[in-house]
């Protein structure tokens, strides 16, 4: 009976105590990714549920992923946007770039890659897609700036 148990995870979110105005930038990224890469590694973990408070700022941080008021969208948002449509059958990519953390899934008809600075410079690379499942594709590229 233990093997059929799921273990849901709610309320999750990255805390990094004294850096809290990292919560609307993209100095974000980094961590959530990070976080993303440790949760699949727990294969016990079948659920895990983004903790994101509504509320107005009136001044103070919030830990939104969209402003009540303007409707702007953080880059928190579009890291779980992102992530939550790449393929599920995921594939490894090495960039050979100790700086660059990647995540990549493909699928009979689709392929996607998230690769993410971890350093503090800016890193110049070029990607080669190759061995994908299928013959040709659309490609489309998102930037979290």
């Amino acid at each position: 009976e233990l093997e059929t148990m799921q273990q849901h995870l709610n309320e999750f979110n990255i805390y990094q105590p004294s850096v809290d105005a990292i919560y609307q930038t993209v100095e974000m990224l980094p961590g959530m990714f990070y976080a993303f890469d440790e949760l699949l590694a727990a294969t016990d973990v079948t659920r895990v549920g983004w903790a994101a408070l509504v509320g107005e700022k009136n001044g103070k941080l919030s830990y939104d992923l969209i402003d009540g008021q303007s409707l702007q969208r953080y880059p928190a948002y579009h890291a779980l946007w992102m992530y939550a449509h790449l393929p599920v059958d995921r594939v490894s990519v090495d960039l050979r770039n100790d700086n660059l953390g990647t995540m990549a899934g493909a699928d009979s008809h689709r392929a996607g890659m998230i690769v993410y600075n971890k350093g503090d410079k800016e890193e110049k690379i070029n990607v080669t897609l190759k061995n994908l499942p299928f013959a040709k594709g659309d490609l489309d590229v998102y930037l979290v700036d």
